[in-house]
């Protein structure tokens, strides 16, 4: 038994999900006017010269805010929390890293 498709003229609607203009033109070759999901991928990197690297790469990886697993997002109208705790994170000083609060707070974001 077949299935029987609406006639002419019948509206056939796709929802593309919540995706950033550069995945609608490389997938699909168009760019929407209007998309809520727009958004710039960011990959952040620690310096090599940080002395701090490996502790700040430890802390990055405890919240799952590592850069070596993931991009965090950068929107034009809200706040990736993520990559703002991984920022956060990136900056610490020695005597942030070893204060809990001040730890607590540069993952609050997360």
């Amino acid at each position: 038994a077949g299935v029987s498709l609406p006639g002419p003229g019948y509206e056939v609607r796709f929802n593309y999900g919540d995706k950033p203009s550069q995945y609608f033109l490389l997938q699909y070759g168009f760019v929407p006017t209007n998309n809520p999901g727009e958004c710039v991928e960011v990959a952040l990197h620690l310096r090599k010269a940080d002395p701090l690297r490996r502790r700040k790469l430890a802390l990055l990886e405890r919240h799952e805010l590592s850069p070596r697993a993931r991009n965090f997002h950068f929107f034009p109208r809200r706040l990736d929390r993520d990559l703002l705790a991984a920022t956060r994170i990136q900056m610490m000083s020695e005597g942030d890293l070893g204060d809990p609060a001040a730890t607590a707070a540069a993952v609050a974001g997360a």
